[in-house]
């Protein structure tokens, strides 16, 4: 995928907006968009999704009614949904893919915002025609933005810390997780990790935990989630680990890091925190 501005630009621009100006998408906005939904979508764990610009304004007005967000959004003439094949690694890949989307939407000066759970899944899931083994994660509003927010929005973003990152030693580590990685260490990747730290999360919970290798550019991406009752996390904690990895690789590609995603049979490292789970690695050229 193709952006006009530098991506770092993109991802420090990109924030979540639940609040839509009466101001319609200029057409060739709308069709550079509905070209990238239209382009086979395949995440790194080789999952497909395909995607879906919704036009509220073109369904039926029963359509229209059901098509909610329970609150959390105002104003959103145009939703993008999308679905995917429940199989695994499937959210991650969705959570890569969707991201680079809403990368675009930000490329265009659109607002989106990440829903998972304060939306209508029935509704929207008839929208896409979801087949039995398709599921349907998270969906964004698309459109132009006021400048100020509305008080709900402050309030959730007050309530969940939006502004708020966790600082590099506790989520960058070398060789294992009881060495934090400095950011004067980190050379070169200094900027992809930092985009990673920025990434957007559920309720900003930032799970993502990277583990270097030392004298090596192989990094290892882990998600922890505190609330995890069995051997795998939440699926959404599983989405936030995919939009980390896209921030990754984009940065990466970006700065001409040239490497791939590999997922090791056996985890790398013997001992892992509890509650934290491995997703993949990045292995550097």
């Amino acid at each position: 995928m193709k952006y006009q501005n530098p991506v770092n630009n993109l991802i420090e621009k990109r924030s979540s907006w639940r609040s839509y100006l009466d101001k319609p998408i200029e057409q060739e906005k709308l069709q550079k968009v509905e070209k990238i939904l239209q382009t086979p979508q395949k995440g790194p764990f080789g999952n497909k999704a395909r995607f879906k610009l919704i036009d509220v304004e073109k369904v039926s007005p029963e359509a229209r009614r059901n098509l909610g967000t329970y609150g959390m959004v105002r104003g959103a003439r145009y939703f993008i949904a999308g679905a995917i094949n429940q199989k695994p690694g499937c959210y991650e890949d969705y959570g890569y893919l969707l991201e680079q989307i809403i990368l675009f939407a930000t490329d265009l000066n659109l607002g989106t915002v990440w829903l998972g759970g304060t939306f209508r899944k029935q509704a929207f899931a008839k929208q896409m025609n979801l087949s039995d083994e398709e599921i349907l994660p998270a969906i964004t509003p698309l459109g132009y933005h006021p400048k100020k927010r509305r008080i709900i929005a402050l309030i959730i973003r007050w309530f969940i810390g939006a502004n708020k990152r966790k600082p590099w030693s506790k989520i960058f580590f070398v060789n294992d997780f009881d060495h934090p990685l400095l950011q004067e260490d980190a050379g070169a990747f200094r900027g992809p990790l930092e985009m990673v730290r920025l990434a957007p999360s559920s309720h900003n919970g930032q799970p993502w935990r990277i583990v270097k290798e030392k004298d090596s550019t192989n990094f290892h991406f882990f998600v922890h989630d505190k609330s995890a009752k069995d051997s795998s996390p939440a699926n959404f904690v599983r989405i936030d680990g995919g939009i980390a990895m896209s921030h990754f690789e984009l940065s990466l590609k970006e700065k001409g890091l040239k490497g791939n995603w590999k997922f090791l049979e056996a985890d790398p490292f013997e001992h892992i925190p509890s509650k934290t789970h491995y997703l993949a690695s990045w292995l550097g050229k």
